[in-house]
């Protein structure tokens, strides 16, 4: 047992799993597992396994705030589940935008017989264009009123709590807060180790599958590119490519997976991109000493912080000139995800406010 419990814990933390990848964890019948001190052996435990631990499901409902209102209106989940897993979102909600208000929640009933071996994840994904830069707040509160989970989540992000005793069965409550008017797609996976069957990968807002890879310390989560998109990578010999802010966005997108990966198909880690655009409109934000720069794309409008009131400086309709690196975001054996300087920076910020995000690093006069 200590050997499949490393082969669990080495599939979630790389991911890289195929829905016709089948683990036959009932076959090793021979094997004791010590739980709550008790030597239990597992030889015959389909009943645990077989708990129509699932059920909930076929009712379960996303409440979604009310805008002006202190009230929620119930929302029909997207569902993905196989045996061992379900994945319930909200889909792409616009919040503190029309009806939509500031937050949405989700009740989970879990339910499991001995011995009690699951995990409830967080997950949160957001408009890649305009609200890459942005945080969601999120909250899980167990049965008995603790909320052992208390942050935020950004881009791709994920968080996860383990239910390891029957102490810690019954209604779980996920809850996603913003203040800021900001696209976001919230989530939750409620995984049951001890069901037979696969590890499917998230969802997107249509319900499509995507196979993700979980950094190291399972706080954030990336896709991986569909193969035309890495066959597609055409390495420049020459430093500074010129780009608009379109041109950019469109080196993070995949077109067979319709979404923003990271892994470029065009250029490679130390290419010196600039980039040369119209400003559509700049604003300062006082509240975070930032100006917000905001230019067109084909995926929608663009939002780029720096720090400081640069709006004495800058104004819209004026052309600018940037020199973004491309460098290494994340590495696995069979995967090197990339990013732009800028970008990196500008999400790390997010959870450190002592990192500069000055304009001068990047502008080219």
């Amino acid at each position: 047992m200590k050997v499949l419990k490393k082969i669990i814990s080495l599939i979630l933390l790389i991911t890289i799993i195929t829905q016709n990848t089948i683990f036959s964890l009932a076959s090793n019948t021979d094997t004791e597992e010590i739980v709550a001190n008790q030597t239990v052996n597992v030889e015959n435990m389909s009943d645990a396994r077989d708990i129509n631990w699932k059920a909930w499901i076929a009712k379960a409902l996303w409440y979604i705030a009310k805008a002006g209102s202190s009230a929620f209106y119930s929302s029909q989940p997207i569902k993905d589940e196989t045996t061992q897993r379900v994945h319930l979102t909200t889909g792409a909600k616009t919040f503190n935008s029309g009806d939509i208000g500031s937050s949405c929640y989700i009740d989970i009933p879990v339910e499991s017989s001995y011995p009690v071996n699951m995990d409830i994840t967080l997950t949160a994904s957001t408009d890649f264009v305009n609200s890459f830069f942005g945080k969601i707040a999120v909250v899980l509160r167990t049965p008995s009123g603790v909320e052992p989970i208390d942050g935020t989540l950004g881009h791709n992000g994920m968080t996860a709590y383990e239910i390891k005793s029957s102490g810690q069965l019954g209604t779980y409550r996920a809850r996603f807060t913003t203040t800021n008017k900001e696209k976001w797609n919230c989530g939750i996976i409620l995984y049951n180790y001890n069901a037979t069957g696969t590890y499917a990968m998230l969802i997107d807002d249509n319900g499509k599958e995507k196979d993700i890879i979980i950094n190291e310390d399972k706080q954030m989560y990336y896709i991986i590119p569909s193969d035309r998109h890495l066959e597609n990578r055409i390495y420049y010999s020459e430093d500074s490519q010129e780009y608009s802010v379109s041109n950019i966005y469109e080196l993070y997108y995949d077109e067979d997976m319709k979404d923003f990966v990271y892994n470029f198909s065009n250029v490679s880690i130390g290419d010196k991109l600039k980039v040369t655009d119209t400003i559509k409109d700049v604003s300062y934000d006082s509240s975070n000493n930032r100006t917000i720069f905001k230019f067109d794309t084909r995926f929608g409008e663009a939002i780029w912080p720096f720090d400081g009131d640069l709006t004495h400086q800058y104004s819209a309709g004026e052309e600018v000139s940037f020199i973004f690196e491309v460098v290494k975001e994340y590495q696995t054996d069979n995967y090197t995800f990339e990013n732009l300087d800028y970008f990196q920076m500008a999400r790390e910020k997010l959870d450190n406010a002592d990192i500069a995000l000055n304009i001068d690093d990047y502008i080219v006069e």
